[in-house]
């Protein structure tokens, strides 16, 4: 901040500093601290040759209250100069003024010789001569400023303009302000209501709320009013306990249903039967044809909601966030359900879901949020018997444990069934492709073969909050039992948990061909890290093969033979090693190992076997103990 000068003009003194005129970019200077004694004071036009332009001299409420302002009660006339553009004064340091006097050559302010304009009348800057009954208002004011009539003494103030606006505390500390003990309306602005009150009824003239109308004290229970309040209103009404009942009393208000949803505390909302876009019952909004449940208050309390008949769509947001419902029942008429609809219902157990919804849709493009993200309580779901697409995120951090898939599901979205209780799927043969992520949690599922494309990345996914090209943390297993569409047969096709990443394309290929290539499966193999995982997916590997044929995995079964048969013996699997010695994959030294593995594990049929084998090689083994 520029250092204070001082200067004599005109019988008074004046402190000013060095300021600039950001429009032209030019050095100007304002005054900032006056001396007089006179009855008439004289601002100066300028100061070294520069105009003066700013007259600042307003005080905080701390120094008013300690008497630390210096007031000027000698001066009667006050003269402003053309160079003057921007007022900040507080209109009590002069108690005895009488009479206004700008030059008639200043272009940006006016007076009537009470009051000061700015922009050619249409904003009312201050109320310097502060003491009298009554003052009016000019019909040509748009505005008036903050602190325009704070510390003025008129007991009444006529407005004449409905459509005025109100900047904020401007009748701070003013005595007409004391005056208003009830409602206070200003043109068509609700400036004041009393405190403590219950319900609130907004006369039908206003059609905007003061900004710094609603406080701690004095937000209603209960608020009627002809206009929709702004977000801006929402914050302040959700102070204290909350405005708990809202009732839209004009035909023809702009309700946005978006504020809606922000109003946290709001329990039910009344519409005029006359709106010509919506309708309430029993406190829910809907379409005014009756065929969308467009939104039910996040504060209503009841734990149960049977959506009415007749109703078609479930709108977006519609159930997004409510605390208290724990099962909505849709009747059969709704076709449709809107995204993000139950978004965020954290106490939601239990939603039936009519046959006739074809689609759950995706999230939204810009904000995510599935149908049923985040609904923790939620643990089983029926999806709807004609159900073609599952969006993106539908069931994202559910507490889901059980999903019934209808058979003719094609689409699951992106991460549509990642919830940590879901463990075991059945997907029908109608499932064309899955999203991403959309099986996070799946360690089985059932799914016919050729179907089901992009299964791998749906049971390892990078998670949404990561991005894509940061490392998995983990490498999930996943057992596929697959099923083909016209015969009984079943295979199995293991998505190994050892994997390295940098194979995993080996599955995908693999996998998305109409029918499994088992070569290109095959050859992840070599990059599974942990043991007994390599050894599980080379048994099954050789079931595929007749006795004899030469594949990846007869060269890796020679190498192990061993320790795939310890395995088995340890697991007591004895079909399962008895099957495997058939392979003749072990030597005859291998043998003779089992064989005492075997005897040591007490299993006799094992060892009998074994011995049998033996004796064919021609090694004659007669005891079961060698």
């Amino acid at each position: 901040m520029s250092d204070i000068e001082y200067m004599e003009y005109k019988g008074s003194k004046f402190g000013v500093r060095e300021g600039t005129n950001w429009y032209r970019r030019t050095p100007e200077y304002e005054i900032v601290r006056i001396e007089t004694a006179s009855e008439q004071l004289w601002l100066p036009e300028e100061y070294k040759g520069r105009p003066v332009s700013g007259w600042y001299m307003e005080t905080d409420r701390w120094e008013r209250s300690n008497n630390r302002q210096k007031y000027f009660p000698e001066v009667k006339i006050l003269y402003l100069p053309q160079t003057l553009k921007r007022i900040e004064v507080d209109n009590d340091m002069f108690p005895n003024l009488e009479i206004i006097r700008i030059d008639p050559a200043n272009q940006e302010l006016s007076t009537d010789g009470k009051m000061i304009f700015r922009k050619d009348g249409r904003e009312l800057a201050n109320c310097l001569v502060c003491k009298g009954e009554c003052i009016e208002i000019p019909e040509s004011v748009r505005q008036i400023c903050a602190g325009a009539f704070r510390g003025t003494e008129y007991r009444e103030i006529l407005f004449g303009k409905n459509d005025i606006r109100l900047d904020k505390d401007a009748f701070l500390e003013s005595n007409w302000l004391r005056q208003q003990k009830g409602m206070v309306v200003i043109g068509a602005i609700l400036y004041k209501v009393p405190s403590r009150i219950d319900c609130l009824t907004v006369p039908a003239q206003v059609r905007r709320f003061h900004p710094e109308l609603f406080q701690y004290d004095n937000v209603p229970k209960k608020l009627e009013t002809p206009i929709m309040p702004t977000r801006h209103d929402v914050d302040r009404l959700e102070q204290g306990g909350g405005c708990r009942s809202l009732g839209i009393t004009s035909a023809g208000a702009n309700i946005n249903i978006t504020v809606l949803r922000r109003w946290k505390s709001l329990e039910e909302v009344m519409i005029s039967e006359q709106h010509k876009k919506y309708a309430a019952r029993d406190g829910v909004v809907y379409s005014k044809d009756g065929k969308v449940l467009v939104w039910y208050p996040v504060c209503r309390k009841d734990r149960e909601f049977v959506v009415p008949e007749g109703i078609r769509k479930i709108g977006e947001f519609a159930f997004a966030g409510q605390k208290y419902i724990r099962k909505v029942t849709l009747p059969d008429s709704v076709g449709v359900i809107g995204t993000c609809a139950f978004l965020g219902c954290k106490g939601l157990e239990e939603v039936h879901l009519p046959d006739r919804i074809r689609e759950i849709p995706d999230s939204s493009a810009y904000q995510r949020g599935g149908v049923f993200e985040g609904c923790e309580s939620l643990r089983s779901v029926v999806l709807p018997e004609k159900l073609e697409y599952l969006g993106s995120y539908a069931f994202y951090g559910s507490g889901l444990t059980s999903v019934t898939v209808n058979r003719g599901l094609e689409q699951i979205g992106e991460y549509a069934l990642m919830a940590k209780g879901v463990r075991e799927i059945s997907l029908p043969p109608s499932v064309k492709r899955i999203g991403k992520g959309a099986l996070y949690y799946i360690e089985r599922a059932g799914v016919y073969e050729g179907t089901a494309k992009g299964i791998v990345a749906a049971v390892n996914s990078v998670q949404p909050d990561m991005k894509e090209k940061s490392a998995n943390v983990e490498w999930k297993r996943c057992e596929l039992t697959v099923l083909h569409r016209r015969n009984d047969k079943r295979g199995y096709f293991l998505i190994p948990g050892s994997l390295k990443r940098s194979a995993a394309y080996h599955l995908d290929m693999a996998w998305n061909a109409d029918c499994i290539d088992y070569e290109e499966y095959g050859l992840c193999l070599s990059e599974i890290t942990d043991t007994d995982e390599k050894l599980e997916f080379a048994e099954q590997g050789l079931l595929r093969y007749k006795d004899g044929d030469e594949n990846i995995y007869s060269d890796y079964m020679r190498q192990v033979a061993y320790k795939m048969g310890c395995r088995l013996l340890k697991e007591g699997k004895e079909k399962e090693f008895m099957l495997f010695v058939k392979k003749d994959f072990l030597t005859e030294n291998a043998l003779s190992r089992l064989l005492r593995y075997s005897n040591e594990q007490g299993m006799t049929v094992c060892s009998a076997y074994i011995m049998n084998v033996l004796n064919k090689k021609g090694r004659k083994v007669r005891s079961l103990r060698i």
